[in-house]
């Protein structure tokens, strides 16, 4: 049990690993994890294939923050999964940027009143990159609240899979719950696979699910060039700023992490430039 605490937990491979994590945040305790991938170098081709399982006891908080931020020709898989009780609220934030081929699955399940999620992820895939994430929130009791919000920005011949589930049991009256994934496509090559999902079986619940699939506006270019911005500067700009709302916060929490997710921004303006 934890009360007020950071835990940072810094997972460095070459091969293959199977990290396995158990988080139990006692009644009314709070927690920020932050959970980084990395590789050692470039040459790491290992797979990961890592589990973590969060119990929020009631009137807990936690925040969890996963960033994957792998070599390019590493595997990764993980499974997150979160029993939240009365009153308690968890935190996930998602962050994948490396790996050649990475899937993170979520599973939330909601077992008490009042219980709260937000669930936030951000892929940026490029080359030949494919990113997973596949997700389930599971309203089992009246009351509760849940929030998903993710963001694809995918170049080169690259992909990006989403798949979220939002189940609503008939037991679970008064669920508040949003879902919506954005998806920013940067070539004719790159594909986005975007499968938000609601499966309601209660009558007094508001729910909403929605996804969105775009490319730069030529228009939204052209005014930032009007304004003294070359080509490559307004791409860029465009491009980093697209994520930034769901990145919030996390300049000041790992800046280093920070540092590699926009440079690898910046690097997507670059090699996706028409």
């Amino acid at each position: 049990n934890c009360e007020d605490m950071t835990l940072e937990m810094v997972f460095v491979s070459t091969g293959c690993t199977a990290p396995r994590m158990l988080l139990h945040v006692g009644s009314g305790r709070s927690l920020k994890v932050i959970e980084s991938h990395l590789s050692l170098d470039e040459s790491d081709a290992g797979l990961c294939n890592g589990l973590c399982r969060v119990v929020a006891d009631e009137d807990a908080q936690v925040r969890h923050e996963v960033l994957q931020l792998k070599s390019d020709s590493a595997r990764f898989v993980e499974s997150i999964m979160a029993e939240v009780a009365s009153g308690a609220l968890y935190q996930l934030r998602c962050v994948q940027s490396g790996a050649s081929c990475a899937r993170v699955n979520v599973a939330v399940a909601l077992q008490g009143e009042k219980a709260s999620c937000d669930v936030k992820a951000v892929m940026l895939a490029d080359e030949k990159q494919q990113l997973d994430l596949h997700s389930l929130i599971h309203h089992s009791v009246p009351s509760c609240r849940s929030n998903q919000e993710h963001k694809n920005l995918v170049g080169g011949s690259a992909e990006c899979i989403f798949k979220g589930i939002i189940k609503v049991d008939a037991e679970a009256q008064q669920t508040e719950s949003a879902q919506i994934v954005r998806s920013l496509l940067l070539t004719k090559k790159s594909k986005v696979k975007a499968m938000p999902s609601l499966q309601i079986q209660a009558d007094e619940v508001t729910c909403s699910h929605g996804a969105a699939l775009t490319q730069l506006d030529p228009e939204e270019l052209f005014y930032l060039a009007s304004r003294g911005l070359d080509a490559a500067n307004a791409r860029r700009l465009m491009l980093s700023g697209f994520p930034m709302d769901l990145l919030e916060g996390l300049k000041e929490l790992m800046p280093k992490s920070y540092a590699r997710v926009t440079q690898k921004l910046t690097s997507m303006a670059e090699s996706n430039a028409e």
